[in-house]
């Protein structure tokens, strides 16, 4: 992941994780010079992307009634 220097505003959730994933995006986001949160917040981006990207697919698939 990149390194994003914005910081995240807005919404504060809790979200519990299980100790080992939160141990890897740890690491994960120290290893990119990034923050937890910046972090998290661009994996979810990029999983919404793709969750999104599918559904659009499969939306056309479906015919128009």
């Amino acid at each position: 992941m990149a390194s994003n220097s914005k910081s995240i505003t807005g919404a504060r959730t809790t979200v519990p994780l299980p100790e080992d994933l939160h141990h890897r995006a740890k690491m994960a986001s120290t290893w990119s010079g990034t923050k937890l949160q910046d972090f998290v917040a661009e994996a979810v981006e990029q999983h919404l992307a793709q969750a999104e990207s599918a559904m659009d697919r499969e939306s056309r698939k479906k015919p128009a009634r």
